[in-house]
Formats: C-alpha cells, structure tokens, sequence
C-alpha cells in the first residue's frame, strides 16, 4: 500500500511535468503564430524596378527605381529623377504595396552638385495597362502619370557616379550626329560632329553654315541646354579655318534644345529668345 505522503509527491511531480510539457507547446505555437509575414512590397516594386518611366507631360522628364533589397519585411532601394538641366537622387524605403517613403539624397544642376536641405516625403503610386503605365501621388497633391520605356536603367549606377543614358540623350546622339541640318526659314545648314558623354553632359562641336561664313562652335549639353563658344570660323570657298583666340572657359551664348518628331525636327532657341527650327537635309 502506497503511503499517503509518497502519493502525495508522485502526483505533485506529474502535475509539475505536465505543466512544463503545456508551457513548451504554449510558446511554441506563440512563436509560430507571431512570425512576421513575408511583405509583398518586394514583389511589387520588382514589377518597376530598372526600368526607365517617361513623363506623359514632358517627355525630357523621367524617373528610374532600383529594384529593392529586403531588410527584414522593408523594402529598400534608391530613386533617380533626370530633369533637363539635371538629376535629383534619392533612397526609399516601402513596408506597403504602392507607398514609398522617399530620403533626398543629391541633387545635381548642369553637372554640378546643388546643395539642398535634406528632405522626406511620400509617394503613393498605381501600376495600370498591365504594368504599362505608372501614376504617382504626391505628398503635396500633384498627381503624375508615366509611361514604361523600353530602356531599362539600374540607379545602382550612381554609386560609382556612372549615369545611364537618358531617352533624350541617346536620341541626340542617334540622331543628331548623323544628320546635316536646314533652317526651314532660310539656307542656314547645321552639322554636329560626333559627340561624347561625360557623365550627363553631352559634349561636341557643330558647324553653322551661314550664306558667305561658316562659325565652328564647341558646345556643352546638359538636359535641354546647350551652351556654345565660338572657336573658328571661315570664308565659305575657303580651306582653312581661323581659330579665335581663347577668352577662357567662358561661353558665348545657349540654346533651348529640343527634338520632336522621332529626332526628325530640331529646335533651337536663343537665349535672346529667338527660336530656329531644322529639318534633315
């Protein structure tokens, strides 16, 4: 017969197992209900990422995302929006389908950096037509609509400061080095040389045939501007050109550059305000 002090021990053992078997369980199925879901803002910003969007507005503007990197359930990455004049950086961070946490990070101006107060803001955006078409809201109310490119752009570049081409850019180069110019008003004629690109800016010479002269300009583009110094000129039937002396690093004068139609119409506007248009010869 078992004494009652050692039946006594035997069940308060047991009951101390089960408890502690019980305690085991609970926290197991703590852990695993409390397992933080896979964040799908992943998925979503790989449906935008390293492609080239295209202002439906103004077709010199577009903006470009990295595809993100997962840290923890937040999406990170960076931001690059190509104006004519300039690029504007910035790094985001997204931990919801269509929203964006956006950090300015640089801001460039005709290949310069502009020193800017650093600043946060939030973008909501829509993916539309089969992922064809992007929208952005604004923090601030402005509403934005772009449209996919076929240029794919991986902001990563930027680390190493080394730009991809913009749509307006590798269109100037396609186009405009290869072709002589008329002015639709009169016999003037343009020639571009072939140019080179230096981070954004696209540099070069172009001869402009005048009826009795022809000047040869060095220039700079940056986005829509191109500036231009005077460095020869000559005679027309003449051979040789005459060099003009140096003033420095100075420009003579820009133009508002502009190509519709494909790059098959040329347009360029004074500084003084005079706008010049050129057709292919």
């Amino acid at each position: 017969m078992i004494k009652p002090k050692i039946l006594y021990i035997i069940c308060l053992a047991l009951f101390l197992t089960s408890c502690g078997d019980a305690s085991k369980d609970t926290s197991s199925s703590t852990t695993e209900e409390s397992a933080p879901e896979p964040s799908s803002a992943f998925l979503w910003m790989e449906k935008i990422g390293d492609v080239v969007w295209i202002d439906d507005k103004r077709p010199n503007f577009n903006i470009t995302f990295s595809k993100p990197v997962m840290e923890g359930n937040i999406a990170t990455g960076e931001y690059k929006e190509n104006f004519p004049g300039g690029i504007t950086y910035c790094k985001y961070e997204s931990t919801e389908d269509g929203v964006l946490n956006l950090q300015l990070v640089k801001h460039i101006e005709n290949g310069k950096e502009v020193n800017v107060k650093l600043a946060n803001f939030v973008f909501k955006l829509e993916i539309l037509d089969d992922g064809n078409k992007l929208v952005i809201n604004h923090s601030d109310g402005r509403t934005i609509s772009y449209t996919r490119s076929d240029s794919t752009s991986s902001v990563n570049e930027t680390k190493t400061e080394t730009h991809s081409m913009s749509s307006e850019t590798k269109l100037w180069m396609d186009k405009v080095a290869t072709t002589d110019w008329k002015n639709i008003m009169n016999p003037q004629l343009v020639k571009f040389s072939k140019p080179t690109v230096e981070g954004n800016v696209v540099k070069g010479e172009v001869e402009m045939h005048e009826e009795s002269f022809i000047q040869v300009f060095r220039y700079e583009k940056s986005g829509s501007e191109m500036k231009c110094k005077l460095i020869g000129y000559k005679l027309k039937g003449k051979d040789e050109y005459t060099e003009k002396e140096s003033s420095g690093d100075d420009f003579d004068f820009s133009f508002t550059t502009e190509l519709q139609d494909n790059g098959n119409t040329l347009i360029l506007k004074h500084s003084n305000g005079v706008t010049y248009t050129y057709k292919p010869l």
